[in-house]
């Protein structure tokens, strides 16, 4: 069995672990599967009403309307000189955002003019969708004390022959954003300082293998610390979305049942 190999084999609990971390505590794809959720429920209850209604102006800072939210099959928001306005769109980031977001502040105005049969679990998935916490981003950071002098390889192709290097550095701190979860920055500076300037270490690239070696114990400690402030979100979503996913799930069924 060669070197790298039983590196690898040595590594593999603790890098297995920091891999799945980095998945499970992505904070942009949590929110994204989280506005799905709330989308998809409301979706659910279609459609709200017969007859189309405006049932709600969105005024600026001066009081002045700008747009106006309107109800028919579903929910749509218009401009003041439109008739019927947008339909929200699940396929769009932006779109599902600004549905979640007028659930939040607006929802409760268009309660009452939704089919008397579906107003209070529409009521209720409006007052889920406040209690929510939205999966904002975590940064964490963590010393490395002592430094530690990792161990870059990099195949140098400017030389007449390409040639395998070995770039080192020393590492002091570790930061990791959990929007980008995968990747962590260590020597971290302000454009202002001397010294060495920050590097980048994607954890899911193999090549990058050597540097994790020397890093590892460092890693695991880093992602455990964001798993755990990512996992007070979760908990506190966890027993909201079972909830609203059970509503919605009843109204699924007795669609395709009819």
């Amino acid at each position: 069995m060669g070197v790298i190999v039983q590196t690898i084999l040595a590594l593999k609990d603790r890098y297995d672990y920091v891999l799945r971390t980095a998945k499970d505590i992505n904070t942009v794809n949590l929110e994204t599967d989280l506005e799905k959720l709330v989308f998809k429920s409301f979706e659910a209850l279609r459609p709200l009403r017969s007859e189309y209604k405006v049932v709600g102006d969105l005024k600026d800072s001066n009081g002045k309307v700008y747009e106006q939210i309107g109800i028919g099959e579903f929910i749509r928001q218009k401009s003041t000189h439109e008739t019927y306005g947008s339909n929200f769109r699940p396929d769009s980031e932006w779109s599902r955002k600004r549905f979640m977001s007028l659930m939040r502040s607006h929802g409760h105005l268009v309660t009452p003019h939704v089919r008397t049969s579906i107003q209070e679990d529409f009521g209720r998935l409006v007052q889920i969708t406040n209690d929510l916490k939205f999966y904002d981003e975590l940064t964490v950071s963590l010393e490395v004390d002592p430094p530690i002098t990792v161990h870059r390889h990099n195949c140098n192709k400017y030389t007449t022959i390409p040639v395998l290097e070995l770039d080192d550095k020393k590492v002091e701190k570790l930061f990791l954003k959990t929007s980008d979860s995968e990747k962590v920055v260590y020597n971290k500076v302000k454009e202002n300082e001397s010294g060495c300037w920050p590097s980048l270490l994607d954890v899911s690239y193999e090549a990058n293998i050597p540097v994790v070696e020397d890093l590892i114990d460092y890693l695991v400690k880093i992602y455990k610390m964001a798993g755990e402030l990512v996992d007070v979100t979760k908990r506190h979503n966890e027993p909201l979305t079972t909830e609203m996913d059970t509503l919605a799930s009843a109204y699924k069924v007795s669609k395709c049942l009819t």
